[in-house]
């Protein structure tokens, strides 16, 4: 074996090995993602499709909770498929490559953040990605004939692709343009063998056709035309930046790079390999790319484009094992870039960490909460009846419920707006763990209702908070978990069902400072003015506290018509005079990090507290 394969193979297995380990301690701590739960919740509804997805990703759930419980139990079998990957970019790196450039791009694999991470989560780009590399490597196989070992892995590929997402679609079209600009499509038009390959690929898709057969089209509908707006928007420009950024930016320029010398290749000399390299990974790279200036902007589809990447990777290896300090470079900055991501992640299960990342733009609202919100449902449930039902308002805290009492119980979910935004609406509704599913169950029965007052936009609590009124029976004031400095907000509603509203029903205050962010320095002696409203009741009493302790009243009713601009539909009978001012003088604490904080109290219906850290200088 030569120096060169023996040294890239010894890279390969030591970046491997030590990205295992990481990958296993994040998949051990991390609470689970709310996706994550949803999925969880498939699984335990076992079916060849659902509204958001094919089946996959569920039986992969279910092979998971067969040897263990919880996020391991639920994240394994994704892991070793995350794991697996990069020798499956070996094993497919050779079909053109030396095994020194091969070793390579299975090195590419491990330190590219986009890659490098699948499978810490429970989420189906996992086998989607496993699904994307059989179908390359039969790809590329076929380049030079059509071997039953190269229809086979074509044949695997399609079928696991197709139950793995409608994302995979675009898959075979790729495949289909490489091989057109390599000059093979006529040769595979003429084989038996590709076109029973095609067939079984085809037939890996009723499935969904099946379920948006029975009903209505509605998860192509949710896929193509709901999520997305379907109109021109600028953004779309903000993918470059953001791929540089998950790809790291050395390692994006190299792609783009060896993208434009197949580009040249191709033209100059019709390689075929080049055309597959352009048609496979630049047609991927493109149509995901003019995609985004009309694609849905409010959820992350920064992983869309990873197959392109990894049509391109072999390509970059061969160029990056003729210079060594472009090798270096380009595993160091890919490795840091990763090596953030991971850390990012390991913030995020671990509380001090967490707290560090609340002042920032990217605090893990997905991630952090749950264990927290699942013990206190825990701890209510042991105060009432056992046939108590738990409701949650919306379908994402129902799942992350759900799991976390590991199925004992059903928790339901009112029709939260998100529910339908993510496509959730009407599996619940298949379930019958909807409203109308809670309905069904009769009146009187005991219940809890759980409500993340913080998934909800802040402009859009008021109106939401009502509607719990109307549909869940709320007549005692609930008990509130406040996490990491109010980013995440849950309410606990000891109640009953019923078909009546209650005459008098709690809901949460609201209150903002104005002009004081998380973590900021302020002074000894300050003027502390901000807003409060009580829908409903109003507000009676405001009080300013550092570290839980009261230290001044603020005088309450001051002129504020903007914040009822703001929230439309709040119907506190104060407004427009909702302001509050209070004076502190703290010139006796020491310099430290405090917490600075409004507390609001209604008459018989307790108090609402809102918190955030300060640096008193």
């Amino acid at each position: 074996m030569e120096a060169s394969t023996i040294a890239a193979r010894r890279t390969f297995l030591q970046v491997w090995s030590v990205l295992a380990l990481a990958k296993l301690a994040l998949a051990v701590t991390l609470q689970p993602f709310g996706d994550e739960a949803f999925y969880w919740l498939e699984a335990q509804h076992p079916a060849w499709a659902y509204s958001d997805l094919p089946g996959a990703t569920a039986w992969l759930i279910v092979l998971g909770g067969s040897l263990g419980e919880g996020e391991l139990g639920l994240r394994w079998p994704f892991l070793l498929l995350g794991l697996l990957l990069p020798w499956q970019m070996v094993w497919m790196a050779r079909s053109y490559t030396g095994d020194a450039q091969a070793w390579l791009a299975g090195t590419l694999v491990c330190l590219m953040p986009l890659s490098a991470l699948l499978g810490v989560l429970a989420l189906p780009d996992v086998a989607l990605a496993t699904a994307t590399l059989l179908c390359l490597d039969a790809g590329l196989r076929l380049l030079r004939g059509s071997s039953p070992a190269a229809l086979g892995l074509l044949a695997t590929g399609l079928v696991l692709g197709a139950l793995s997402h409608y994302r995979f679609a675009a898959v075979p079209l790729a495949l289909g343009l490489g091989w057109l600009l390599a000059g093979v499509m006529p040769r595979l038009l003429r084989s038996t063998g590709f076109w029973l390959v095609s067939l079984v690929g085809a037939l890996a898709w009723l499935p969904l056709a099946w379920f948006n057969l029975a009903h209505a089209g509605a998860g192509i509908a949710f896929h193509l035309v709901e999520r997305h707006p379907w109109r021109l928007h600028p953004e779309g420009w903000l993918q470059l930046p953001i791929q540089a950024f998950v790809v790291s930016p050395l390692l994006f320029v190299l792609l783009l790079w060896v993208l434009l010398r197949a580009w040249q290749g191709w033209r100059t000399h019709r390689s075929a390999l080049q055309g597959w390299v352009l048609g496979a990974g630049g047609g991927t790279l493109l149509g995901w790319f003019v995609l985004g200036f009309f694609a849905d902007t409010e959820r992350v589809s920064f992983h869309w484009p990873l197959p392109g990447y990894l049509v391109l990777l072999p390509a970059l290896a061969v160029w990056l094992h003729a210079s060594s300090r472009l090798r270096v470079a380009c595993f160091t900055l890919a490795g840091v870039s990763t090596l953030a991501a991971i850390s990012y992640l390991a913030a995020s299960a671990w509380t001090p960490g967490t707290e560090r990342l609340v002042a920032s733009r990217y605090f893990p609202d997905n991630l952090v909460g749950w264990r927290e919100a699942g013990d206190r449902v825990e701890r209510e449930l042991d105060a009432l009846p056992a046939d108590a039902v738990i409701v949650a308002d919306n379908f994402m805290l129902a799942a992350q419920l759900a799991f976390h009492l590991r199925g004992r119980r059903p928790v339901y979910s009112l029709d939260h707006s998100l529910n339908a935004k993510h496509g959730r609406a009407l599996q619940l509704a298949i379930w019958g763990l909807d409203e109308s599913g809670l309905r069904s169950l009769g009146e009187g029965r005991p219940a809890l209702f759980v409500a993340e007052q913080t998934a909800t936009k802040p402009e859009q609590r008021p109106g939401w908070q009502r509607q719990w009124c109307e549909r869940v029976r709320l007549d005692t004031a609930p008990y509130t978990l406040t996490l990491h400095q109010g980013l995440k907000r849950f309410l606990f509603y000891r109640t009953e069902l019923g078909s009546q509203p209650a005459e008098r029903c709690p809901r949460p205050a609201l209150a903002r400072f104005y002009g004081i962010e998380p973590e900021q320095a302020i002074e000894r002696r300050l003027v502390l003015r901000g807003w409060a409203v009580k829908d409903g009741s109003g507000v009676d009493q405001i009080g300013i506290t550092l570290d839980g302790r009261t230290l001044a009243g603020a005088h309450y009713g001051l002129p504020a018509a903007h914040v009822r601009e703001g929230l439309p539909a709040s119907d506190d009978p104060r407004h427009p005079d909702v302001g509050f001012e209070a004076v502190l003088d703290l010139d006796e604490l020491p310099p430290g990090r405090y917490r600075l904080g409004i507390r609001v109290w209604s008459r018989g219906e307790g108090e609402d507290a809102f918190d955030l850290p300060v640096q008193l200088r």
